[in-house]
């Protein structure tokens, strides 16, 4: 109970009055802070990640790796600096935008006590089982490439 009074205490993000869509794919951190509680985690961050590119982030358990990913889905908002998707501050988007622009795949997995086809169907509910198994095998293609030779 306490956990969902803390939850429903917290106040929304701010919303843009209006959506600006990104004009490219490019990411920019440009001088950005954040902190949780009080206690800086990241401070002055500057980099880039251009269109087609990919970025690994490397560093100890606690060095912001994952607050960076959150940081650029908007589940928090930076202190200081500014976060761009095509050279608009993700800020000025609407969350709809941003998530078509920006999409990362969480380190803490979670399936439902369902079966696997029932999990896969959570993100279209009227997929048929050949989706489901098209889905699956593209998964496996894209994730695991090797396995399909070895099977």
């Amino acid at each position: 109970m306490a956990r969902w009074q803390a939850l429903m205490g917290h106040t929304s993000l701010p919303m843009p009055a209006h959506d600006t869509p990104p004009a490219h794919e490019d990411i920019r951190f440009e001088q950005v802070s954040f902190s949780y509680d009080g206690s800086p985690l990241l401070q002055g961050m500057d980099f880039e990640v251009k269109a087609g590119t990919s970025l690994a982030l490397v560093g100890p358990s606690g060095s912001g790796k994952t607050t960076i990913a959150r940081l650029l889905a908007r589940f928090w908002d930076v202190d200081e600096g500014r976060i761009t998707v095509g050279g608009v501050d993700i800020r000025q988007m609407q969350p709809a935008t941003l998530a078509a622009h920006v999409s990362f795949v969480f380190q803490e997995i979670f399936l439902f006590s369902r079966s696997v086809k029932d999990n896969i169907r959570l993100g279209k509910p009227d997929a048929s089982d050949s989706e489901i198994v098209a889905a699956s095998q593209a998964a496996r293609r894209r994730f695991y490439p090797g396995l399909a030779r070895r099977l």
